[in-house]
């Protein structure tokens, strides 16, 4: 057979190998069987791999010279899924390849070296036709992403009726509550044992293990991850190796350490990876091994049996509901598609809906730069809700969205000296949704050294709205009294955190979902209340003894301002944030006598405050007064999901989107 001209009839056909990939030298058909001969360029050195992947790659390009397509004519076939696969030998430079067919649309594969002696076998790749259209985005209007799929918990319906079986609990029960597992139907029963040898007798169709929560300081991680993940190693190995256990299955128990839904935070990051480790396990061992994660609610313990009984190896059960795993198509509104060429950013199509968003040209952010200019590399950047109401059309704002990020300096303007490129900056921007943003040096601080750039972009607007608003409108002091609405927010948490440091008495609402958040900042249930009712206002009232507050911040609207308005009889400072409610500061001081109202946002203030109030909080970051607010990251081309999830307000701390 003749091969010169098959990889550039590859390219044409949409399939680009670079030059180390290219190692068909020559093939032979012989009926349906493929013989061919295939090597690595010179110069490239194949220590390292049991089986360069150039090599075994340009050993599977000759499975196409049959020119087979796909029968529905889909297209050419490629590598989709392999079994049996057998390294005999290692450090091969050139490879003898037979190729015969092994099943519709299957081929098997014996590779030896130029000798006849064996190199690999493989008893079985299967191979699945994609459009090179497709990939390319080219045709019928078609999209890289509309052959791609990803994972989602989906809610599952649950049998109303359930027989509980009777189970076993091996080891400490470290979800605290597994022992109550039972139904009013059912007069199950259960069992402890220390290990797995303690199972002496029949065993019961199900076994449980808790796995431990770890809750590690940073450092801690990686030593925690081990051990959680050699645990589980030895824990699937014994049940695995016992005969005994064949009939039933074991049930891993985590509390927090996957996220069930779009923005749920993972409060047990080191029992994470356990869940990959028993996936690949329950792919070598089908129907022995199951993988839940449950919450607090009890009756998501009193739904775990149905749940079970699905039959499902991962469930996710949250607020009595059970979610399982499925793979979904991903569309247009779920994965945003940057431009193929130059700097883009997010924007609107149109205002309105959500459903607008999308990715735009930038060329702003390549163009030289001015005096004092730097351009940033944008790795992370903060989502707020003025970004929110401006895609949604609720304010008319002439900003670009995206006005935070964290990243790497790729560039300095002229009068820029204590900055090179490189540098790890954080700071405030315009148009910061996008691979590259330009800003001036007074608004960038360097990055401290641990942070995350997610931690790190999730600083810069809350911190300074709120630093601004207490010190430079409010000025607060040691002893005043400050209510912060909407506390377990971004900016609401900075407040806590900073008007504490000032000495000031803090109160604070948020739904009751989020109380542990506040109380997490040292809030006691006397100064806490519910941000979708009035009745904080009567609460806050009588705990002051009528006296109210000094300082409200308020991001609130409607009926909400009137009460918080009149926790200020003995007048003070109330400073809005929100954008969907402006009250006129003259009717407002004749309403309320001695009440000082301030409607703010972030162009408020200069360059040089804005420098020193990013300084400033660094540094008490940095002294450990503050703390980083908690942190929920999408990839910006998922911008739309981070979007609807604020605009819904269901987060807690701060919405970040990470950059390609």
């Amino acid at each position: 057979m003749d091969v010169s001209g098959f990889y550039p009839a590859a390219e044409a056909d949409g399939y680009g190998y670079g030059a180390v990939f290219q190692g068909l030298k020559a093939a032979w058909r012989d009926g349906d069987d493929i013989y061919a001969e295939v090597a690595l360029p010179e110069g490239v050195d194949p220590s390292g791999f049991a089986l360069h992947p150039a090599l075994m790659d340009a050993a599977l390009h000759a499975t196409s010279l049959n020119d087979v397509e796909h029968a529905d004519g889909s297209g050419p076939l490629l590598p989709f899924s392999w079994a049996g696969v057998t390294l005999h030998a290692q450090g091969a430079t050139a490879l003898r390849v037979h190729i015969r067919p092994a099943g519709q649309d299957t081929v098997a594969l014996d590779l030896t070296d130029r000798s006849g002696a064996p190199v690999a076998t493989v008893s079985s790749l299967a191979l699945r036709a994609v459009s090179a259209d497709g990939l390319a985005g080219g045709a019928a209007g078609e999209t890289f992403h509309s052959a791609l799929f990803r994972s989602e918990w989906r809610a599952v319906s649950l049998p109303e009726a359930v027989r509980v079986e009777p189970w076993a609990l091996v080891g400490r029960d470290a979800i605290g509550r597994l022992a109550g597992i039972s139904s009013d139907t059912s007069d199950a029963s259960y069992a402890t044992y220390a290990s797995f040898d303690e199972l002496t007798h029949s065993v019961p169709p199900y076994v449980f293990v808790a796995l431990p929560e770890r809750k590690p300081e940073a450092a801690d991680l990686a030593v925690l991850v081990h051990d959680a993940l050699q645990e589980t190693l030895r824990l699937v190995r014994a049940w695995l190796a016992e005969d005994r256990f064949a009939g039933s299955r074991l049930v891993l128990v985590t509390r927090g350490a996957v996220s069930g839904e779009p923005g749920e935070r993972i409060s047990a990051l080191a029992q994470s990876p356990v869940w990959g480790l028993v996936r690949s396990a329950q792919a070598e061992n089908p129907d022995r091994l199951v993988l839940v994660d449950i919450d607090d609610v009890p009756a998501s313990l009193g739904a775990l049996p149905a749940a079970l009984a699905t039959g499902e190896p991962e469930l996710v059960v949250r607020g009595g509901e059970a979610r399982v795993r499925r793979l979904l198509k991903v569309t247009d509104e779920q994965a945003l598609v940057p431009p193929r060429e130059g700097p883009w950013r997010m924007d609107v199509s149109a205002s309105g809906t959500l459903e607008n968003l999308c990715l735009v040209p930038a060329p702003d952010a390549a163009e030289p730069l001015r005096e004092g200019e730097v351009r940033v590399q944008v790795r992370a950047a903060g989502l707020n809700f003025r970004d929110v109401v401006t895609a949604l059309g609720m304010v008319i704002v002439d900003e670009i969205m995206g006005g935070e990020a964290a990243g790497v300096v790729a560039e300095v303007g002229p009068g820029v000296t204590d900055l090179a490129v490189g540098d790890r900056v954080v700071g405030l921007f315009t148009g910061s949704f996008g691979p590259l943003a330009v800003t001036h040096r007074d608004y960038l601080a360097p990055m401290p050294a641990g942070w995350t750039f997610a931690e790190a972009a999730a600083v810069p607007v809350v911190y300074v709205t709120a630093l601004f608003g207490l010190v430079d409108l409010a000025a607060t002091a040691p002893g005043q009294r400050v209510l912060v609405h909407a506390g377990a927010g971004g900016v609401g948490i900075a407040a806590i955190q900073l008007a504490r440091y000032f000495g000031a008495e803090v109160f604070a609402t948020a739904s009751p979902g989020k109380w542990d958040t506040l109380r997490a900042l040292g809030l006691d249930e006397d100064h806490i209340a519910n941000s979708r009712d009035l009745l904080f206002e009567e609460k806050f009232m009588k705990v002051t003894g009528g006296e109210g507050m000094d300082v409200v911040l308020n991001s609130l609207a409607r009926e909400f301002v009137d009460a918080s308005l009149r926790l200020l009889p003995r007048g003070g400072h109330f400073l809005e944030m929100g954008k969907t409610d402006k009250r006129d500061p003259d009717e407002v001081a004749a309403q309320h006598p001695g009440v000082a109202y301030a409607a703010y946002n972030l162009p408020d203030f200069d360059r040089g405050r804005s420098q020193e109030m990013l300084v400033e909080i660094v540094e008490l970051f940095e002294r450990g007064v503050l703390k980083p607010s908690p942190v929920v990251a999408w990839d910006v081309r998922r911008g739309a999901e981070a979007f609807r999830f604020m605009s819904q307000a269901r987060q807690v701390g701060k919405i970040v989107l990470t950059v390609p």
